[in-house]
């Protein structure tokens, strides 16, 4: 394989039979993808001004929208001329974003993974940029390779106002992964309060879980995020509701140490003394795990190994 200015990988054959107007086309293809995500607007209106396609995808599949959306910025991996890139958080350039929209970029490009321009705006938290693809109609609901949409990334991020956004443009708020996570599932496991209750307000289920049966509720516990966990229990979480392997949130929290998360579900209704599927309580976990504090607490509120 030979390695071209262009930053395209060509074979010899292929390059022996390449017409010469598709490799300029690369080329200038990947001098607008470059432009984008380094956030040089005025390098992107002279290439689209020279005939560039808004639309022209690079061996990942990343268009120029793509890469102004993940941020204007990338990490660049660079052998003497070529470049390949990779999306990195940065600043958002919604400049750009729009600069492409209206030159005629389609609002939900998918890079190989099947990434959109939307989801690296949302996991970023480049607001602006989300907003200018959601008002040229990108759709909230396409999802990646493992089933993750634009509302997972942005949950899980914290990032709030990207998901009131994706929200109001009709992104479902229980769309699952290929594991069965919902938003509001990465948001309790990353104790993303705000997100939560944003997410619970339109309609997401508080009793959802993943495909190994493990509740929002449960992941929060993991975490140790009490609020989370309060706003869980409030939007109608059940406390002793079970994982595949019987594992509740308070056999959870005892595993991690969550000393807080524990009191918390005890004094919410938790069964102190409930078994999983290989016989242990929660007392039992802790004193395994030597979580000190967490084991005087149940042993006070009457834990039993």
């Amino acid at each position: 394989m030979n390695r071209l200015g262009s930053g395209i990988m060509i074979s010899i054959l292929a390059m022996a039979v390449m017409p010469t107007w598709h490799a300029a086309e690369a080329s200038i293809g990947n001098k607008l993808v470059v432009a984008a995500l380094r956030g040089d607007s005025t390098e992107v209106r002279k290439l689209l001004s020279k005939g560039a396609s808004p639309n022209f995808a690079d061996k990942d599949g990343c268009t120029p929208l793509i890469a102004a959306a993940g941020g204007g910025a990338k990490e660049l991996e660079v052998w003497g001329n070529a470049i390949t890139s990779k999306p990195a958080a940065s600043r958002g350039t919604a400049e750009i974003v729009r600069i492409l929209l209206a030159a005629g970029a389609s609002p939900d490009p998918q890079d190989n993974r099947r990434s959109t321009a939307l989801m690296y705006a949302a996991e970023y938290g480049n607001t602006e940029s989300a907003r200018a693809l959601l008002d040229a109609h990108a759709n909230p609901n396409l999802a990646d390779s493992q089933g993750v949409t634009a509302l997972h990334f942005a949950a899980r991020g914290g990032k709030t106002e990207i998901v009131s956004q994706l929200l109001r443009s009709g992104a479902t708020p229980d769309s699952r992964t290929i594991q069965g996570a919902t938003p509001l599932g990465v948001a309790a496991s990353s104790g993303r309060t705000e997100v939560v209750r944003s997410l619970l307000a339109a309609g997401a289920d508080p009793k959802g879980h993943d495909s190994h049966g493990q509740t929002w509720l449960i992941s929060a516990a993991y975490g140790g995020f009490v609020e989370v966990m309060s706003a869980l229990v409030e939007a109608g979480a059940e406390v002793m509701a079970r994982d595949e392997g019987g594992n509740s949130a308070l056999t959870n929290a005892a595993y991690m140490g969550q000393t807080a998360a524990a009191a918390w579900l005890l004094d919410h209704g938790a069964e102190i003394n409930a078994r999983d599927k290989a016989g242990r309580t929660a007392l039992g976990v802790a004193r395994k795990r030597g979580h000190v504090d967490v084991a005087a607490l149940l042993e006070t509120r009457g834990g039993a190994e």
